[in-house]
């Protein structure tokens, strides 16, 4: 189906669409490789793997990075009573660049809310998909916050 509508887009918008690229078994470390080492010119991000069985699942490039909680921003929906997640900054009392509000578990956002000083001023780990030349992450996923920092 894609196949067909592939040569529409493409009328409509050149160079902009295309087929995603396969590997067979035997290559795909290669192809791996290419997109971790940047030489992928379709992509920076990862591969969809197709099992044999299954669902097909995203394993995304990311690296882990250590920032500085400034503050919260409030939840909404069913988290309006506690915290969404918290502004970070790459410096200790520096000014905010990014926020991150996924990775958390409903019991760190309540402590959060409840223990705001356990939180603001400390550093967190966090896993993201590049840092920006602004010097916020892209797409960042809480992951803890570091207890020896």
């Amino acid at each position: 189906m894609l196949g067909e509508i592939l040569p529409l887009l493409e009328a409509a918008a050149p160079g902009r669409f295309h087929l995603s690229q396969e590997a067979e078994p035997g290559k795909a470390m290669q192809m791996w490789q290419d997109i971790a080492g940047g030489k992928n010119p379709l992509t920076r991000e990862g591969v969809v793997i197709h099992p044999t069985h299954g669902k097909p699942m995203k394993s995304k490039l990311t690296e882990d990075h250590d920032v500085h909680i400034h503050s919260f921003f409030p939840g909404e929906g069913r988290r309006a009573s506690t915290v969404g997640g918290f502004q970070y900054s790459l410096q200790p009392g520096g000014e905010p660049v990014g926020k991150v509000g996924t990775g958390f578990d409903d019991a760190t956002l309540a402590d959060m809310a409840a223990n705001p000083d356990d939180w603001i001023g400390r550093v967190a780990r966090v896993r993201a998909q590049e840092q920006l030349a602004s010097g916020a992450l892209r797409a960042p996923s809480f992951l803890a916050r570091h207890e020896d920092i």
